[in-house]
């Protein structure tokens, strides 16, 4: 009996070895080995597991370093941002679409809106009138009580001196309203030209496809603005997108630029986003896009596309 359970035992335990996979991996010479189990020296980096007839079963990939996972954390907060900023300007879109019936209803509501901020100033320039006549009477009374030989009292300067920062004040705000005023031209008319690509069809909701190499390209296509803020760099990050772009803008605003998605295997769609984080600190962030076909996948993985990402950050920066 006792014969019996080792001779099972023994059979048990070679059965085992032999359905063991076989580890290969190599070492910092770049030397391949092969065998059943690994030295702890190499078992955080990348190997595979091979099967009897030596064929690769499974592949274990190095373990990342505190870097690469900052990066990718870097990266999937990016991918967010970008998803919310269009997806608010898709909620835009719906509003648009909801709100006006015709260019004549938008103009409408843009015209009252001015209207109401010329009579805001016209409110303004009454009181600059008057606060001018003020003005005038406090100065004609200093310059006769000169003409006397008296000085000027504490009250009557004090009086002068309100006065003139009252105007002052008066002519800052009518400057706001006047830009005030171009603000809400700009928006309405991007507006409006928004919402006739809305109702003509040329436009599309955008489909974002991640590329293969997405932590690397999104890191290359990543420009950080300088203390002064991004106004200049987006003018430039537009001309460079505008640039590369084979598909028509779709979208232009003070946070996003997007054309429209890649059809064609050799399309290239260019999305732009203006991103501020919780610091202050501004970042322009650049993405690329193919047709979702084989073709346009690989396309998107060739070099000649990479290097568009790879050479943003450098044409940002040249004068």
């Amino acid at each position: 009996m006792l014969k019996t359970l080792s001779l099972a035992l023994c059979v048990l335990i070679v059965s085992s070895t032999h359905a063991a996979s076989i580890k290969k991996w190599v070492d910092e010479n770049g030397v391949t080995h092969y065998g059943t189990t690994i030295p702890p020296q190499y078992v955080q980096k990348e190997h595979s597991e091979l099967n009897k007839r030596g064929i690769e079963v499974r592949r274990n990939s190095a373990a990342k370093t505190p870097e690469e996972v900052a990066r990718e954390k870097e990266l999937e907060r990016l991918r967010l941002e970008k998803r919310r900023l269009i997806e608010e300007q898709n909620a835009r879109d719906q509003i648009l679409l909801n709100m006006y019936r015709s260019d004549e209803d938008l103009l409408m509501v843009r015209d009252g809106k001015l209207a109401q901020i010329d009579s805001q100033i016209k409110l303004k320039q009454g009181q600059l009138k008057r606060l001018k006549r003020t003005l005038a009477k406090q100065q004609e009374h200093a310059a006769q009580l000169e003409r006397q030989g008296k000085e000027v009292d504490v009250q009557l300067q004090s009086n002068l001196d309100v006065t003139e920062k009252h105007i002052e004040n008066a002519y800052a705000t009518m400057l706001a309203k006047e830009q005030e005023k171009n603000q809400i031209r700009g928006k309405y008319n991007h507006d409006l030209k928004r919402l006739r690509e809305l109702r003509s069809g040329k436009t599309t909701n955008v489909v974002i496809e991640e590329p293969a190499d997405l932590q690397r390209q999104t890191m290359a296509g990543l420009f950080y603005c300088e203390a002064n803020g991004c106004n200049s760099a987006w003018s430039k990050a537009i001309s460079y997108a505008m640039q590369h772009a084979t598909t028509e803008p779709s979208l232009s605003s003070s946070s996003i630029w997007i054309s429209k998605p890649a059809i064609k295997n050799h399309d290239i769609s260019v999305t732009l986003a203006r991103i501020t984080d919780k610091n202050g600190d501004e970042k322009i962030f650049l993405d690329l896009s193919c047709a979702d076909t084989a073709s346009g996948r690989k396309y998107c993985a060739s070099e000649q596309v990479k290097a568009i990402k790879n050479n943003f950050i450098q044409a940002m920066s040249t004068e």
